[in-house]
């Protein structure tokens, strides 16, 4: 298990099952530049989120915005080798994270309230 931490561009989000009725999971898949290991690169982050209804739909339109919004996270989980991936859209690895925290910018957010937004 990983530790991880940094930002990256919004690439999609997509409704994710969850036990909890009074919780709704999001999966926010980004392409982070920052997450804090040696020669990473650009990683492809797919991050398990787990917030209220509305909540889960501020994040499934900002996955329409564009240019992406850029995301800061923390969370925990593995790294998985490209032959065992099975998310679309995704070529190579990928680290599989449940986040501790998912952030906007505030601009964002103020961006998202001037056109009627998020």
């Amino acid at each position: 298990m990983l530790s991880l931490s940094g930002s990256g561009l919004l690439r999609d989000v997509h409704s994710e099952p969850t036990d909890d009725p009074e919780m709704v999971g999001v999966s926010i898949l980004l392409d982070a530049h920052d997450v804090g290991l040696p020669d990473a690169g650009t990683a492809t982050v797919l991050l398990h989120w787990f917030c209220g209804e509305e909540e889960s739909a501020v994040w499934l339109e900002l996955a329409r915005w564009d240019p992406p919004p850029r995301v800061w996270f923390s969370g925990m989980g593995p790294l998985i080798e490209g032959e065992h991936v099975s998310v679309p859209r995704v070529d190579g690895a990928l680290f599989d994270l449940v986040a501790r925290m998912v952030a906007l910018d505030a601009m964002v957010v103020r961006r998202g309230e001037a056109t009627g937004g998020a």
